[in-house]
């Protein structure tokens, strides 16, 4: 399956270090980037595909890497059903799970816990919601009494990540730490909960010191899952530290912002993660990641495809995703969005400096074109043209479990 996207108005890299790059097309085959660059440049040839960008915005899918799910595309927490679809409808086409602790009866043993990890692993390496969501639903909870063979079993079962140490589960040093180096032996990523508790059965990880002491490679919710934690402890987790530091759409905006400013001035804007953290007390908010980006953009001033990289290339970094980026090589999880009807301004990027949120009039994973409008954005001000398109074969699951294509070097 070979296609191009052509005719692009402009391209957004999700690379922090480079935003934004020159061209007008993008050659993609067998689901993954070629090429980019202006069309009289490229070497096309016969194309499977030919689409039309009607000089709209191209813009790698979002990342949303704190999701809490259960088995399907469902939530007991808010008794939701079809969240991850809503989610795929408003630009995420990748979601990291960080643990299912609004389970009933989520089973607190270190069976259980590998079980519904494992189960969870399996589920989404099968389903993609919406045609499309690609999901790391495994995450595990730490409980007492998981073995080295434990986190080996998990691994080949395609998990990478533990469930946020604090959100629930086991947090005492001494049971956690040994558990942390079988997975960091692994390479897998470790995230801890920062704040106040979500849930009753959550830890009170209230200041730096209790959170930097399983030296974590992210710390999510840093502005309040959804409650924040004193500002002065916060800044602690910026001066002494270099993890990265996740800020959510359902936390403290005011929190939020003073992060990302504290980290615009210190020059450290590598470190900053967008997240959603769904569904919480704030519920489903499938727009949660773009609201957050066009957030930033227009009221901290952040250009609009820097704030993009928050959630896409940081969060690829930060998870060692093979995801997140548009570049050669890459998988071709594309979004190509514009301003919507009557908007007041001309083209997408200007649409998110305003604080308007735009139209998503494509949206592609893997080079599978899976909507020409995303229903949970606005419609419209104009759509792209498909000129010639033949739908490869629908996703039917990966090839091998043990190959999760969504980690760099791990490819089906």
């Amino acid at each position: 399956m070979k296609t191009i996207i052509k005719n692009i108005g402009a391209i957004v890299t999700g690379d922090l270090a480079k935003p934004r790059i020159e061209g007008d097309a993008i050659l993609i085959d067998n689901g993954r980037i070629t090429d980019i660059g202006y069309e009289r440049n490229l070497k096309v040839g016969e194309r499977d595909g030919i689409i039309d960008a009607n000089q709209m915005t191209a813009l790698p899918g979002l990342i949303d890497p704190h999701i809490h799910l259960v088995v399907g595309d469902w939530n007991p927490r808010q008794s939701v059903f079809g969240p991850l679809e809503g989610m795929l409808n408003g630009g995420v086409t990748t979601a990291l799970s960080q643990g299912s602790p609004y389970l009933q009866g989520r089973p607190q043993t270190a069976k259980g816990t590998k079980a519904l990890s494992m189960l969870l692993a399996y589920t989404y390496q099968n389903f993609r919601p919406g045609g499309g969501l690609k999901v790391h639903g495994g995450s595990v909870i730490l409980e007492s009494g998981l073995t080295k063979d434990d986190f080996a079993e998990m691994h080949e079962a395609g998990i990478r990540i533990v469930a946020e140490i604090g959100g629930s589960g086991v947090t005492d040093p001494k049971e956690v730490n040994p558990m942390v180096k079988w997975a960091r032996d692994l390479g897998w990523v470790i995230p801890v909960h920062f704040g106040p508790k979500s849930v009753p059965a959550s830890a009170s990880l209230l200041t730096a010191e209790s959170v930097l002491r399983y030296e974590p490679d992210v710390l999510v919710h840093v502005n309040g899952g959804s409650t924040a934690a004193p500002w002065d402890e916060i800044e602690k987790t910026i001066t002494q530290s270099e993890v990265y530091l996740e800020t959510i759409f359902a936390g403290n905006p005011a929190v939020s912002h003073r992060l990302v400013r504290t980290l615009l001035e210190r020059g450290e804007l590598n470190r900053l993660l967008i997240g959603s953290d769904t569904p919480t007390s704030h519920g489903v908010v499938p727009i949660a990641m773009l609201r957050m980006v066009y957030e930033l953009s227009s009221m901290i001033g952040i250009p609009p495809e820097t704030a993009w990289a928050f959630a896409t290339g940081n969060v690829a970094d930060a998870y060692k995703l093979d995801v997140g980026r548009l570049r050669p090589g890459a998988p071709a999880d594309i979004l190509l969005i514009h301003t919507p009807i009557d908007s007041s301004v001309n083209n997408a990027l200007e649409c998110l400096a305003r604080g308007d949120l735009p139209a998503i009039t494509m949206i592609m994973v893997d080079g599978r074109l899976v909507s020409e409008h995303a229903r949970n954005t606005r419609f419209p001000s104009r759509k792209i043209k498909v000129e010639k398109y033949v739908a490869p074969p629908a996703f039917q699951g990966i090839a091998d479990p043990l190959l999760p294509p969504l980690f760099r070097g791990e490819r089906a």
